[in-house]
């Protein structure tokens, strides 16, 4: 009883059944079952692929212009740089050049004060030595004598 339960739930479905037990025509319906399965899979995958590229493409169109962009503003940024390091290495070679003249100039200020120093305290020497006192004793008197004769000469006071 069992075999024949089994024949005739078999009967019923095929897929259930051995394929040695299965006709030509069962064999090649089920066939055509898992043909039709695998083509409706295999469409699937396909539309999913189709869908991925889709959207890597898309993806591809709005990311890649981003990209592109950055990519041109970094550029833009790093000549931007190098140009200012140009200009810093200029500035500290003239920056450089000034401290040499002006260290020449401090030596020659330092020779000059050198050199004249004696001429200075020579100088000092004299005034130090003239008589200011007698000086303008000598400017009184000569203004008391000038002052008649300009009187005299008709320019008076």
């Amino acid at each position: 009883m069992k075999e024949t339960a089994w024949f005739e739930q078999s009967r019923e479905n095929p897929a259930n059944r051995p394929d040695e037990q299965l006709s030509d025509h069962e064999l090649l319906v089920e066939i055509l079952k898992q043909s039709r399965k695998q083509a409706k899979s295999a469409k699937v995958s396909a539309y999913a692929a189709v869908g991925a590229l889709l959207a890597l493409i898309v993806s591809l169109l709005v990311l890649v212009p981003e990209v592109v962009q950055t990519l041109h503003e970094t550029n833009t940024l790093l000549e931007s740089a190098d140009q200012a390091a140009v200009e810093i290495s200029t500035l500290a070679t003239t920056a450089q050049s000034t401290l040499n003249g002006l260290d020449t100039v401090i030596q020659n200020i330092d020779n000059v004060v050198v050199t004249n120093a004696g001429y200075l305290e020579e100088a000092m020497e004299e005034l130090n030595s003239i008589d200011f006192e007698g000086l303008n004793n000598s400017i009184q008197s000569l203004e008391a004598i000038v002052t008649p004769l300009a009187r005299l000469m008709g320019g008076g006071r």
